[in-house]
């Protein structure tokens, strides 16, 4: 206990200072907790107890009346009879003085500063890149109703800009003084990080580029890297910036004949990137273009495409079970290559429906489908999956699956591996663009590379 028990008014959220309630006050190690009583009706008599934690606090102010008294904003989760999902709110306290108001704001400061849930300090100058045309074209209202009200509570600096065409990110980014900023916050989908990084990844500073935070608000089709660092809501990605909480994550590393390009979420070949190269003529549709191009394609039948697929092998896993094949391998793939490393490549060949490569989950943020349960971040492996030649009824129990948290890795036709590294050498009868990232790259024979915590991500 921080502070023994005080006595406040609590005024709740709506009310007037007439209905003011006498409260009795705590912080704690945890948070600022109150309790009163409370009459109704249907309830009659009884003591109320509430809390805001230091994780959820963005700030401590004045009374936005000016009377004497106090303001804890918090971003708390709110349970309702449909959902649970955060709130921003403030919760205003009257004090009987000068005194005891700048008493309490100062503790609580302090107390919200030396919490494990303190704001770390790493973003205090940032620059925000707005996509207003990707997903539903809602990121100016996301920015707008979720990050800036945060941005004004925590007194942050920033910079805004939108993306005008397609690229722009990369040469935004190529293009950014690094000096001004210790963090880039990405509003809109995946493709907006994936550009950000690559256009890190051209610059002549590009190692100290890469490490720059990069932190992204969902406002895309999918959303699959904001649902995989816990920030699958704008409010909940808006309260991760406030408190700067940054972590390594990996990249694969493609090399696609002379052009290398940087993946933050996947890469694959197949029916996947089959579906995506039809949903691309179809982006007026929005995020529903997938599910409409993928049945489309499913009625149409005819998914198997010939390719030869080497792996570097990491983990293996028996038709999706826990038991392990092989150990993990610790291997450094710095400065070599295929023939030196020969002996721990495995090679697949023959027609395939899917091959997928995760660098994380890749939860998708409109239902409860995961692509890749057993993948991380930042667990220094890439996650492959590789289904063979299937008909109408195996993809759809992989699809449906899929949609039940991942269950599609414990099919006995799945072939679910970590590895370092893997090749594509796709058929001359098989000619299909790659998806990387949401983005679309010609067909070619390509390698895949994992770099472990090349880049830095916010996650709440």
């Amino acid at each position: 206990l921080m502070d023994a028990s005080s006595s406040l008014c609590f005024v709740s959220n709506g009310d007037s200072d007439k209905r003011a309630r006498q409260c009795q006050a705590q912080i704690r190690d945890e948070g600022f907790f109150w309790a009163y009583t409370e009459f109704s009706i249907f309830r009659g008599k009884r003591d109320v107890h509430r809390s805001l934690f230091f994780r959820d606090i963005i700030a401590v102010t004045t009374r936005k009346d000016g009377t004497c008294g106090f303001a804890i904003h918090a971003c708390p989760t709110v349970s309702s009879f449909f959902s649970t999902k955060r709130k921003l709110l403030s919760f205003s306290f009257q004090c009987s003085s000068d005194e005891e108001q700048s008493s309490w704001i100062d503790r609580l400061s302090a107390s919200l500063k030396s919490s494990q849930y303190a704001s770390k300090g790493a973003l205090r100058k940032l620059a925000i890149l707005i996509n207003p045309f990707g997903g539903g074209r809602t990121a100016r209202a996301v920015f707008r109703d979720n990050l800036l009200p945060l941005l004004k509570l925590a007194n942050l600096d920033h910079d805004i800009s939108e993306t005008s065409c397609a690229a722009f990110a990369v040469s935004w980014a190529q293009n950014l003084d690094l000096s001004r900023y210790t963090g880039v916050v990405c509003i809109g989908g995946d493709g907006l990080v994936y550009e950000v990084l690559n256009g890190f990844a051209n610059r002549s500073d590009s190692e100290t580029a890469m490490k720059t935070p990069v932190a992204v608000i969902p406002a895309g089709s999918h959303n699959a890297l904001a649902c995989s660092v816990g920030c699958a809501s704008p409010l909940t990605a808006a309260l991760a910036v406030i408190k700067g909480n940054v972590q390594p994550m990996d990249l694969m590393k493609v090399q696609l004949g002379d052009q290398t390009i940087y993946a933050t979420s996947v890469v694959t070949w197949g029916l996947v990137s089959d579906i995506a190269m039809t949903a691309s003529k179809w982006r007026s549709l929005g995020p529903q273009r997938y599910p409409l191009c993928g049945a489309a394609k499913f009625l149409r039948g005819g998914s198997a495409y010939r390719a030869k697929v080497s792996v570097l092998a990491h983990e293996t896993y028996s038709h999706g079970t826990e038991d392990k094949k092989s150990k993990p391998i610790d291997i450094d793939l710095e400065g070599q290559n295929s023939t030196s490393l020969g002996s721990h490549w495995q090679t697949f060949e023959g027609p395939f429906s899917i091959i997928l490569a995760c660098n994380h989950e890749c939860r998708n943020s409109l239902d409860s489908g995961v692509t890749a349960p057993r993948a991380h971040i930042s667990d220094g492996s890439i996650d492959l999956m590789l289904l063979p030649a299937a008909g109408r009824c195996t993809l759809l129990e992989f699809i449906t699956r899929m949609q039940m948290n991942g269950k599609h890795v414990n099919m006995n036709r799945v072939q679910y591996m970590k590895v370092k590294a893997f090749t594509i050498e796709p058929a001359e009868s098989s000619r299909l663009d790659y998806d990387i990232d949401g983005e679309l790259f010609r067909c070619a024979p390509i390698s895949v590379t994992m770099l472990e915590g090349h880049a830095n991500i916010v996650r709440l």
